[in-house]
């Protein structure tokens, strides 16, 4: 039996990993975007997309839920789509990163 302190990190991710991301984008969404403005009363808040040059704010984002969109270049999904995105990781590996987990 392996001791404890020595155990490998799970290959499964959390079961509550969505939610847990989720509640995540209020923090990374303004790291990660430019001119992000104040959110609506269900969450949205228009931006710069990052992944595309652009001069005026095409993109929404959603603080609460994680949720993106750009009406410029038609990319859209959560916050685990843009991360992925924006550092080329696979899904595990951008939940991993996105939740603080080890590789």
């Amino acid at each position: 039996m392996i001791p404890a302190a020595r155990k490998k990190p799970s290959a499964y991710l959390p079961a509550d990993f969505r939610e847990r991301v989720a509640a995540r984008a209020a923090e990374y969404y303004p790291r990660h975007v430019q001119k992000l403005g104040k959110p609506n009363g269900k969450g949205w808040a228009s931006c710069l997309c990052p992944l595309h040059q652009e001069k005026h704010a095409s993109a929404s984002v959603n603080l609460r839920t994680g949720g993106f969109r750009c009406h410029g270049c038609g990319e859209h999904g959560d916050l685990i789509t843009i991360h992925r995105r924006l550092t080329g990781l696979d899904f595990k590996a951008a939940v991993r990163d996105l939740l603080g987990l080890s590789p």
